[in-house]
């Protein structure tokens, strides 16, 4: 939080005093460019900057001014000030050697203030002015030896040849070390030659390619070989994305086995929430120890060194040892020491959100990135749901109780804003013909609250909250002042964090790009404003096109073009490979039920035979039943109507969390043999593993088409404009999507044995009859395998013989 909000305001304040120079002094230069090429070392040098102003002065000088902002009530540290004098007599020392002509240099500081003057709204200090006042700036005269400055810069140029030298080493030891990496396991399956084929050359042609393969088949370990030899053999840098910490956890496995144990080879990132130390997490080095003097800490302690020491794969736990022995923040120890290893893996927020992202299209080592997406039939909505900002009206009135709940003027400042920010969003809701809600005086039922909830299309203007920002930027700045003032510190601000929020939201308003649209709607008793994304591309594109090579891969990824298009890769370099199940066919059994109707009108009246059904099948099997349903909704609905069962009967809860579905999963490794109802699309339908042996027979009722709110109806008007294929991208892909994953879970070794059993009569009818893998089939037709679930598991499972 802290360095980005110092670059918003350092930026503003820049503005307004190059402004103010330029009006007053026709001889002024703004961003002026300097240049300086030195011969040394056998190399050609040239140092590049930016003066922010460049002007004659009064006495005939050039004089060049370095601007920086500052807080009044947190002064520059006394090494920060020396970096910055050093900063402006270089720009300095680069112009005379330009020019020729006599030239001085001075820092320029422009002080943070809050607006309206006489107005303290912090309450904890000396009155203050106003933010974006840059006309009473202090001046502090840099002295000019040109020298001395002759011999910082060969030194400094010493430690950058040296820095490069030592990078060409490194680059060499890992074209050296590439040979020794080598598939994981003893000998190859069925698939995963032509896989590693597929990515060796997809590397080497630089395309986009998509991989779908089934699950069990080792993608993970067959990508990774041929890619990371590849990365070490032409420096490359790595990225492998997942949707989960299973998955990472999964590449992190593999890479221990595969690299080389002499280099630094990899680093997982973990979420900066869960990499914190701090008691109270905020990223300034007012407020957080690990953050203050960092660089000094990582450069005394030989921090990235020993991040790698005596391992080439970097674990969240290794980062978090040595950042609390050195009182330095762990997660961004962690971005330096995958800035020095081939691979960093992540979660896909580290490229796909705006705001997070470790990637940037401008950035120059797009070209010598790859990057690994797996089970990238995620990523589509992942990205979708990382771009769509959100206003929450539920989020306002708990920052405002908060506020009230404050005993300075700041905070009096902060109830007053979020009071006029809900009546906006009262008002946007009132503008769409609706009433606003009462906010019940008793918590509802989820089943309640959805009857409450609704939400509608509604365009917003660009401007709709030009008048607050002004106002919340000055509050917010006031926040922090008085939070730096009286060393209080709120590591779950609800005013910070709503300031964020709207300013993403009028950001993402004013862009004006196309594959968005604007909602209102009432949700959780509260008004909310929405602007959905409902095209990542557009955004993701650019990025993606610059890298060196874009490896996707899944179980399910057909139809290949609307993954590739969903994500923007290019076109012109796309490649897809499609490796068959290479597992005994005879080993799984299809059986299609289509007694019942699942769609959601029906489904109320088919739960009973739903449930019998299940019953019946699950006593047929030799081991765990694993049932998919919908959602959380029907779910309950299904169990409540559950005869007595033979086993234990456990199910998904909507509220569990990682330690509830950990346990679960435990029971389920070492219990006895269980019904277990989940959610089509959960961590139980793509995340589950377990011994081939226990779990023996999956049931999926219906197609399981994601639920037909407005974000989804949008989404199929704006694909059905774009391909006519709306309804097909939006609920049927996505919805066998699910099916097929959750069947990926059953048969994942050559000894695997078990049941795939589809309740409901669509799975016979288009577009859901064409999604299902031949390798289920076997060839024939869905209708050659409609049957009884319990009848067919019976037999299945009867002894030979």
């Amino acid at each position: 939080m802290g360095g980005s909000v110092r670059l918003a305001v350092g930026r503003a304040l820049h503005a307004r005093y190059q402004q103010a120079a330029v009006e007053s002094d026709p001889s002024c230069r703004c961003e002026a460019p300097l240049a300086l090429v030195i011969q040394q070392g056998g190399w050609q040098v040239r140092i590049a900057g930016r003066a922010d102003t460049l002007r004659r002065a009064s006495d005939g000088h050039w004089l060049v001014e370095e601007l920086k902002s500052f807080w009044p009530d947190l002064p520059p540290a006394l090494p920060i000030r020396a970096a910055y004098r050093r900063q402006a007599a270089l720009y300095a020392f680069m112009w005379v050697r330009e020019s020729g002509e006599p030239t001085r240099a001075e820092l320029v500081w422009l002080p943070v203030r809050v607006e309206e003057p006489g107005d303290d709204l912090t309450g904890a200090g000396p009155t203050l002015a106003t933010a974006c006042d840059a006309t009473a700036p202090e001046r502090e005269s840099v002295e000019l030896d040109e020298d001395a400055m002759h011999c910082a810069v060969v030194e400094a140029v010493d430690q950058w040849i040296q820095r490069i030298e030592s990078q060409q080493a490194l680059a060499a030891r890992r074209a050296a070390a590439a040979p020794q990496v080598r598939f994981p396991h003893g000998a190859l399956r069925p698939g995963q030659e032509v896989l590693m084929e597929a990515v060796e050359r997809a590397l080497l042609e630089r395309e986009h390619l998509l991989i779908e393969a089934p699950t069990g088949l080792g993608k993970t370990a067959a990508v990774l070989t041929p890619a990371l030899r590849y990365a070490l053999r032409e420096n490359k840098r790595l990225f492998v994305l997942t949707s989960t910490g299973l998955q990472q956890r999964m590449a992190i496995a593999v890479l221990k086995q595969i690299a080389p144990g002499e280099l630094p080879g990899a680093v997982q990132i973990r979420a900066k929430a869960r990499m914190c130390l701090n008691d109270h997490i905020e990223c300034h080095e007012a407020a957080c120890d690990f953050a203050r003097d960092f660089g000094e800490k990582i450069d005394q302690g030989g921090l990235i060194a020993r991040c790698f020491e005596d391992r080439s794969v970097v674990e969240p736990e290794r980062l978090l040892e040595l950042g609390r022995a050195a009182r330095a923040c762990p997660f961004e120890l962690g971005l330096l020491a995958a800035r020095r290893a081939t691979v960093t893996v992540a979660d896909y927020n580290y490229v796909f959100d705006p705001v997070v992202r470790m990637l940037h299209e401008e950035s120059e080592d797009l070209a010598e990135t790859i990057l690994v997406v797996d089970e990238l039939h995620n990523a589509p909505g992942r990205a979708r749901d990382a771009q769509t900002a959100s206003l929450d009206g539920a989020c306002v009135a708990r920052a405002a109780r908060v506020a009230s709940l404050g005993g300075a003027p700041v905070h009096r400042e902060q109830a007053i804003l979020c009071g006029q920010l809900l009546s906006q969003l009262n008002q946007a809701v009132s503008d769409c013909g609706f009433a606003p809600s009462e906010v019940p005086d008793e918590p509802l039922s989820q089943q309640d609250q959805a009857q409450r909830d609704w939400e509608v299309d509604h365009p917003l203007s660009p401007d709709l909250f030009d008048a607050l920002l002004p106002r919340f930027e000055r509050t917010f700045l006031a926040t922090l002042s008085y939070r730096q003032a009286t060393r209080s510190v709120d590591p779950d601000d609800p005013f910070v964090a709503l300031h964020f929020e709207l300013r993403r939201f009028a950001d993402s308003l004013a862009d004006g790009r196309p594959g968005f649209v604007s909602t209102v709607g009432f949700r959780n008793g509260a008004p909310r404003l929405r602007h959905l994304c409902l095209d990542p591309s557009r955004e993701l594109a650019p990025l993606l096109r610059k890298c060196h090579a874009v490896i996707g891969l899944s179980a399910t990824l057909s139809p290949a073009e609307v993954h590739r298009d969903a994500l923007g890769l290019d076109p012109d370099r796309f490649a897809t490979v499609q490796i068959p199940d290479p597992f005994p066919r005879e080993n799984r059994r299809l059986v299609i039920d289509p007694r019942v109707d699942t769609r959601w009108a029906r489904r109320g009246r088919a739960a009973p035979r739903i449930a019998r059904g299940l019953a019946e099948l699950a006593a047929a099997v030799p081991g765990h039943c694993l049932a998919l349903l919908s959602s959380h909704a029907f779910l309950a609905e299904v169990r409540d109507q559950l005869p007595a069962l033979e086993r234990r009967l456990l199910w998904q809860r909507p509220d569990d969390g990682p330690g509830e579905r950990l346990a679960l999963l435990d029971s389920l490794e070492s219990g006895p043999n269980s019904l277990l109802l989940a959610v089509a699309g959960g961590v139980f339908a793509e995340g589950l593993e377990l011994p081939g042996d226990r779990l023996r027979a999956i049931a999926v009722v219906g197609p399981c088409l994601p639920a037909a709110d407005l974000e989804r109806r949008r989404l199929e008007a704006y694909q059905e404009e774009r391909s006519g294929r709306g309804f097909e991208i939006t609920y049927a892909i996505p919805g066998m999507t699910r099916v097929v994953q959750a069947g990926g879970r059953l048969i994942r070794s050559p000894t695997d044995r078990g049941v795939i059993a589809l309740l409901g009569r669509r799975f016979l009818q288009s577009p859901y009859r064409e999604a299902i893998p031949e390798s289920w089939l076997c060839g024939g037709e869905p209708e050659d395998w409609v049957g009884d679930p319990a009848a067919v598991a019976t037999s299945f499972f009867a002894p030979s013989g």
